[in-house]
């Protein structure tokens, strides 16, 4: 069986210019025939006419493709905007389908449901055979949409993805497949990888001490109080007053960066892992609306960590994953990263940086798309949706191991309390 993995860049004012120099690379470099684009394109690019170029250029190809904050990265580096990186598949042993969802749903589990089997009829694979999936996403109750997704396909497939801005990022966000483009929509990559693969999914910040109960939640993205009381007082006690001047009303993105709040989940052999929730405003009302989900009743955890963390901590989210799974890392032949747009926007001097960190561990082709909330799974099984989290899916050349029962093994150095981890 052959597959093979390349990635591309190209930046230029002008989108069609950028897609048909992709195109021009995509077609040079290969042996094998095409068989799905992975694209991420900078805030900025005109995706709409970038899509449309790389449709005509390869219009019977699976594509998926999602804007990416500020730039985009490759094993290449990091590139400003206006640019696009592409991971182009080849091969005709690995089979790709995209499912997609036209708008923004008031029932995102029938949403994530309907676009996870459009993916498969597209791929032509019973939902048994999906080794892994891609999601990329409008913002809205992203949980649900992967419930939805996870009714149809199995339980314990690894999920990759994050999502675009909402209307309070001005910008042409969109994502898109080779059927569709839209900035309300969600999109869909499901692929029967014959090879042994893995996936890591990770918060890198640290429990910081203390936590409270959310007493009364909003729709599931504010919360009113903690432990009874306003929930802006509560964390701005936490903050130590950093955030008094707020208390009446404001965004408070950038203060809370390095600082969010976490709710833990427990894993296989009593490990501790975190989602985290990026407070993104404070209400007239002292409550604290999130970027991401949480349920009233759950634990809340104030979370931090350091810019030199956030800068290592591609170095150990690929190590872990490689570490973790079944092939050696010179059997690497191609991965995606996953990275928050909030934590980048704290670090972007050092964007290089934290590519080489990455690519030190990784030294296959790689893209990497900048996020508004990542999806993922911290181990078989426990998927979910949360902020300023960094995610990999890594795939190999070898051949697979038929065993579905082979236990799964945390490596992590995140779920302990204490300084940020040096790498």
């Amino acid at each position: 069986m052959t597959v093979q993995i390349r990635s591309y860049t190209a930046e230029d004012r002008n989108a069609e210019t950028i897609g048909l120099r992709l195109a021009e690379q995509i077609r040079s470099q290969a042996s094998e025939p095409l068989s799905a684009l992975l694209v991420c394109a900078s805030l900025g690019t005109n995706t709409i006419v970038l899509r449309n170029v790389l449709n005509g250029q390869f219009p019977s190809t699976p594509m998926l493709g999602t804007t990416s904050f500020l730039g985009v990265g490759s094993n290449k580096g990091y590139c400003p905007s206006p640019c696009a990186s592409i991971l182009a598949f080849y091969g005709n042993d690995a089979h790709f389908g995209t499912g997609f969802s036209a708008a923004a749903s008031e029932q995102p589990f029938s949403q994530g449901e309907q676009m996870a089997q459009g993916a498969l009829n597209r791929c032509g694979i019973p939902a048994a055979a999906a080794r892994f999936a891609i999601l990329f996403s409008a913002p809205g109750d992203e949980s649900a949409l992967l419930d939805g997704i996870y009714s149809v396909l199995p339980k314990k497939m690894p999920i990759v993805g994050g999502g675009i801005a909402g209307a309070e990022f001005p910008g042409d966000w969109r994502v898109w497949s080779e059927h569709h483009i839209g900035n309300q929509s969600a999109v869909l990559m499901v692929c029967d990888w014959p090879f042994e693969l893995e996936a890591h999914f990770e918060g890198g910040y640290l429990k910081s001490g203390p936590s409270g109960i959310a007493t009364q939640v909003e729709n599931n993205r504010v919360i009113k109080t903690i432990d009874n009381r306003p929930a802006a007082e509560v964390y701005n006690e936490w903050m130590n007053g950093a955030l008094s001047d707020k208390l009446e009303g404001g965004s408070i993105l950038v203060e809370s960066s390095l600082k969010p709040l976490g709710v833990a989940t427990q894993m296989e052999g009593g490990f501790t892992t975190f989602f985290l929730l990026h407070p993104k405003e404070i209400l007239p009302d002292k409550s604290i609306e999130l970027f991401a989900s949480i349920q009233q009743g759950e634990e809340v955890h104030l979370m931090f960590s350091q810019k030199a963390s956030l800068i290592k901590r591609t170095k150990r989210l690929a190590k872990t994953g490689i570490a973790r799974g079944s092939f050696e890392a010179d059997e690497l032949i191609g991965a995606l990263l996953i990275y928050c747009a909030g934590s980048l926007a704290v670090i972007e001097d050092n964007a290089d940086a934290l590519l080489d960190n990455f690519k030190e561990e990784c030294a296959a082709p790689f893209i990497a798309g900048f996020t508004f909330g990542e999806v993922g799974c911290v181990q078989p099984g426990v998927y979910g949706h949360g902020n300023l989290m960094a995610g990999a899916l890594f795939l190999s050349s070898r051949p697979r191991r038929w065993l579905s029962d082979v236990p799964f093994s945390p490596i992590s150095s995140q779920n302990t309390s204490g300084p940020p981890p040096s790498i």
